[in-house]
């Protein structure tokens, strides 16, 4: 026996009305799962999350005698040195590093453990120091990030340091004789790395709306061919 679709008004009506309650809920679900978490992230990255400030220096290993390639090939080494557990070690004991990381004012999410092991505490490092090498003038980029210019300075003064007595052992003081030269000192920001905490909140919160409205267009849209 064939089943006939009600087509009076009042069917008509009941199924656009069972329609909107889908979508509704639909956009209840998303809201929920979606945009409220990212707003809660967005609140927590834009008042809670303590800031950074990134000191920059710029060096370069000086050697006599030597040829182009050498010469890359021991600021790649002494880069390599810089990223290592030893570059972590000497900024632990020379510009507590730990120290200034595990401090109670900042965010339980961006603090270092004080009993954190050694691998947690150096992908910790990785994330906030970071050397490059220019392919082109083979200078050296240090950039070290913390939560105030202060103490980014220290820290990147401190692995220059580090960069310096470990490049002036490079060949065991065998000719040629390298050293680390200085092309610009660390610097002390006096502003915050990367977004602000407002555009951050505003950025996020435009990204909530515009996922919400996409999500919205779309759940209506495949409702409505799946009763076609």
């Amino acid at each position: 026996m064939n089943q006939t679709i009600d087509t009076s008004p009042i069917g008509a009506a009941s199924l656009a009305a069972a329609r909107k309650v889908q979508r509704r809920r639909a956009i209840r679900i998303v809201s929920f799962f979606v945009v409220l978490p990212t707003l809660v992230v967005a609140i927590y990255t834009g008042l809670v999350k303590t800031r950074f400030y990134e000191s920059v220096a710029q060096v370069a290993i000086e050697s006599t005698g030597t040829d182009a390639s050498s010469a890359r090939h021991d600021a790649t080494f002494i880069r390599e040195f810089a990223r290592s557990h030893d570059g972590l070690a000497y900024l632990t004991s020379h510009a507590g590093y730990r120290e200034h990381f595990a401090s109670r004012s900042i965010d339980p999410l961006s603090r270092l453990s004080r009993t954190a092991a050694n691998d947690e505490a150096y992908e910790h490092f990785q994330r906030h120091v970071d050397v490059e090498l220019d392919a082109e003038t083979g200078f050296l980029w240090v950039r070290c990030r913390a939560h105030s210019g202060a103490a980014a300075q220290r820290l990147t003064r401190s692995l220059v340091e580090a960069m310096a007595a470990r490049a002036s052992r490079l060949g065991d003081g065998e000719p040629p004789i390298r050293r680390l030269a200085v092309i610009s000192t660390p610097t002390r920001p006096d502003v915050i790395a990367g977004p602000k905490p407002l555009r951050s909140i505003a950025t996020t919160l435009f990204g909530s709306v515009a996922l919400l409205i996409v999500a919205s267009i779309v759940i209506s849209t495949a409702r409505e061919h799946a009763d076609v």
